[in-house]
């Protein structure tokens, strides 16, 4: 029987997730018992009845007899389908995308922000955030941008587009070259906000790339973090060095 699902149920079942994915509940240990997550969220016994049994269909949770109910596995990550070459072809495929912003607006990274990102407490960047549409593709697949500008390049507001990635932007605005991209991929699972923007249904899989533009010096320039839901392409990531005297390749992670 098919049961309907209710935006507290799946907001339960992404909260639930999330917390799996991130380790506070590791495979094999016990779950907490249908009246203590009624008492932590203030919800019904039916909602939570309804988030776990999703979570137990989807064989992260198991039911064992006498013993309560137990993680069984986290959730699958999604594959990685498209392949870029080199460099250029990642400027290239930058060019295609087109950003709608919806906030511009100075931030101080608090402890957690700048644990992720790897930079001091108390920075001091510009955050340019919005979805993000590849230009062209027969079918849309947004995704959710969060673009930090490091504060020595913040002056490139003025000239931020929809249609102009920021890192080069600020290239031909500061005269400097972007010598490294560092990339890492993370499992997630989408929010009720975020899922809104993607239009998709919260508590479904999704993929967090963050991407660290570097100068010569190893100082980032900008550090981007982009949601996209698990069922959109995701890019396996292959940067080839162009001179000729290069005959090989080297594959990130």
């Amino acid at each position: 029987m098919t049961t309907t699902l209710t935006p507290l149920y799946r907001d339960l079942r992404a909260t639930l997730m999330t917390e799996i994915v991130a380790g506070k509940f590791p495979v094999g240990s016990r779950f907490p018992t249908d009246y203590e997550l009624c008492e932590r969220f203030q919800v019904s016994r039916h909602t939570v009845r309804e988030a776990l049994r999703s979570l137990q269909d989807d064989g992260l949770l198991v039911r064992l007899p006498g013993s309560g109910t137990v993680v069984g596995a986290l959730p699958s990550t999604p594959r990685y389908v498209q392949t870029i070459e080199s460099v250029e072809q990642l400027y290239s495929a930058a060019r295609a995308a087109r950003l709608a912003i919806h906030h511009i607006f100075w931030v101080r990274l608090g402890p957690e922000i700048a644990a992720f990102l790897e930079r001091p407490v108390g920075e001091r960047w510009l955050r340019v955030s919005g979805v993000r549409t590849i230009h062209g593709e027969a079918t849309q697949h947004p995704s959710w941008v969060d673009i930090y500008v490091a504060e020595p390049y913040a002056d490139i507001r003025s000239e931020i587009t929809s249609d102009q990635p920021i890192h080069q932007a600020i290239e031909r605005r500061f005269h400097i070259s972007i010598a490294a991209i560092e990339m890492r991929h993370f499992a997630v699972t989408l929010s009720s906000a975020q899922a809104k923007l993607l239009n998709v249904e919260a508590g479904d899989a999704g993929l967090q790339t963050m991407r660290r533009y570097l100068t010569d010096r190893g100082d980032p320039i900008e550090i981007s973090l982009t949601i996209q839901s698990g069922s959109q392409p995701s890019q396996l990531m292959r940067f080839r060095k162009t001179s000729k005297a290069a005959s090989g390749s080297t594959r990130s992670p």
